[in-house]
């Protein structure tokens, strides 16, 4: 059966950031896949020149989503033939305060 061949994005999002609190982290650079960013890329080539399609999705990537305001988490996960290697696979941003985060172990 034939599939359609999927359109690569025309741009890379890739986020580096070190984990808060954690002396050991060497940081971490991980690019996203998400549908998102890819569709907003197409979108903006349509109606502008490359050079300002590329600022609007650093802006939107960037500038709107981890801005004062915002409480931004990154969605990761990994492939099975690359299990150490983790992709951004979405983003949740809601609007308000920042709160502190639970610790997972439950002290």
């Amino acid at each position: 059966e034939e599939r359609e061949v999927l359109e690569k994005t025309p741009f890379i999002v890739t986020y580096e950031y070190s984990c808060a609190g954690e002396a050991a982290c060497g940081g971490h650079r991980q690019s996203i896949v998400d549908w998102e960013s890819g569709q907003l890329a197409r979108r903006n080539l349509e109606t502008m020149n490359p050079e300002r399609a590329r600022e609007a999705h650093k802006r939107r990537f960037l500038d709107d989503i981890f801005t004062e305001g915002r409480d931004a988490y990154l969605y990761v996960g990994n492939q099975h033939q690359h299990p150490g290697s983790f992709l951004v696979l979405g983003l949740f941003y809601p609007r308000g305060n920042p709160q502190p985060a639970l610790p997972l172990d439950g002290a």
